[in-house]
């Protein structure tokens, strides 16, 4: 009479645990791809001129899916993990409302993950970094065209939207450097639209 060994038994459990954990994770994969694929239809029926709104916030929310690939599934789940992609997360709903100021909020989640982040994931993350920025300064722009905004303006909007000052001579010098990094991202753009 033939005895299953114990190691036997473990091991096919240990396998099945780990097929069911793939499964799973294959499954949720097949899921974002769907969300995907229904987000990108509704941006096609829109035309996705060069620098439109429509085409900088196609590519943050495809910035922020590598951004989630690149962080996520390195080795052990720990505590800085969950909380990078639970934020990175978070970010990919926020630029998904409308308005400034949720997708303030979203570049300021991305700016406090791509802080801790380590040398695989930093440059996803900072190019979404990058291209939520600009989705900020076009929805600041948006009852006109960034090309008709002028300095100040552009300003105040992002006062509204990350509500803080960022005019001034005394600010800290986190706020200075926000400042500087949204007005190169406004001068950017404004640029880029100028050309024929």
């Amino acid at each position: 009479m033939f005895m299953a060994r114990p190691w036997c038994a473990c091991w096919y459990w240990c396998l099945e645990r780990r097929l069911q954990q793939r499964e799973d994770e294959l499954n949720a994969r097949e899921r974002r791809l769907q969300e995907l694929e229904a987000v990108a239809h509704r941006y096609q029926r829109e035309r996705l001129e060069p620098g439109s709104h429509a085409e900088k916030m196609w590519d943050a929310l495809g910035c922020l899916e590598h951004a989630l690939e690149a962080w996520g599934g390195r080795g052990g789940r720990g505590g800085r993990e969950d909380w990078g992609g639970d934020t990175l997360t978070e970010a990919r709903r926020l630029l998904e409302e409308p308005g400034a100021k949720s997708a303030a909020n979203a570049l300021i989640g991305i700016g406090e993950v791509a802080k801790s982040c380590d040398e695989e994931a930093v440059g996803a993350v900072k190019a979404a970094e990058r291209a939520v920025r600009d989705v900020v300064v076009l929805r600041c722009c948006a009852p006109g065209d960034v090309r008709t905004i002028s300095h100040g303006d552009i300003l105040q909007d992002l006062e509204a939207a990350f509500d803080r000052p960022l005019q001034g001579d005394f600010l800290p010098r986190a706020d200075q450097e926000l400042r500087a990094c949204m007005l190169l991202a406004f001068h950017k753009l404004k640029l880029r639209r100028g050309r024929p």
